[in-house]
């Protein structure tokens, strides 16, 4: 599953850490609502 990781988060997602540096993270993997994005098309011409 793919994980977009913000910022900033990159290295404390990737580094072995114990539980409480682990669960701070849970919340990058809940499910998201999209109202608040948008899908731009690219111009590639």
């Amino acid at each position: 599953m793919p994980v977009v990781i913000p910022d900033g988060q990159e290295d404390t997602w990737l580094l072995t850490s114990g539980a409480d540096e682990l669960r701070s993270l849970e919340s990058l993997l809940l499910p998201w609502q999209p109202a608040g994005w948008e899908a731009v098309p690219e111009d590639w011409s």
